[in-house]
């Protein structure tokens, strides 16, 4: 259990088209760590066995410190940063804890396609918790690299023209990541609204220089009958 606080500034031009983000969070248990709190699920220390829950219960840290540029039809944002889930399906920052989970990356868009999306990021870290089983609770303070220097490089194409369908399709690399082997990722999806359904499909591939490639697919339908919704 925790109470968060968040400030956030954006300004989109600063100074000849540059623009930039700001966000600091904190973190508190109210005081309540030992009595009505006994752990959380986010924290701004590293609570490892036979640490008390007091080294975690109160902090902050920067969550976003990006700037922006603009020309034509392509953003850049480069800094810590959320990114998307529906453009970057396998480094994303989830919305269910307190605060966001966050990316060092640099993220380039391109809409000059008409209906179509051409996203690259490079992303070389994040905070996430990196401490295994003798952790219990995320470190939001520590922002780890991904692939020491290289990072990870994605692609992804997302396509509207068709109406109610968005075809989207992502290409994962990152260079010696699994110990000396290259690790890509390949994953596709489709997605269709008609109002009251929906119809989607997804798949997806791992190389990480394993024996065998990981696979997963799903699909999905969703409708709605009589103020009843069915998935």
């Amino acid at each position: 259990a925790d109470a968060g606080i968040q400030a956030k500034i954006a300004i989109k031009d600063v100074f000849a088209g540059v623009g930039m983000g700001f966000s600091v969070n904190g973190l508190s248990t109210l005081n309540l760590e030992n009595s009505i709190v006994s752990d959380v699920m986010q924290g701004t220390g590293n609570l490892v066995a036979g640490n008390d829950i007091d080294d975690v219960t109160d902090g902050g840290w920067i969550s976003e410190a990006y700037l922006t540029y603009g020309f034509g039809n392509t953003s850049i944002k480069a800094g810590r940063q959320t990114l998307p889930k529906a453009l970057s399906p396998f480094a994303y920052s989830e919305n269910w804890n307190v605060f966001e989970n966050t990316f060092d990356s640099v993220l380039v868009v391109n809409t000059d396609l008409p209906d179509t999306a051409l996203v690259y990021a490079w992303v070389y870290g994040g905070n996430f918790n990196s401490y295994g089983a003798v952790a219990t609770a995320n470190n939001m303070t520590d922002f780890n690299s991904f692939n020491d220097e290289d990072g990870v490089h994605m692609l992804t194409i997302q396509n509207k023209s068709i109406t109610n369908l968005t075809l989207t399709g992502s290409y994962y690399y990152g260079q010696d990541m699994a110990v000396t082997d290259d690790v890509s990722i390949l994953w596709g999806d489709a997605a269709y609204d008609a109002g009251n359904f929906g119809i989607a499909i997804q798949g997806g591939q791992v190389d990480a220089g394993l024996a065998d490639d990981m696979t997963a697919f799903g699909a999905k339908v969703d409708g709605s009958v009589s103020g009843i919704n069915l998935m």
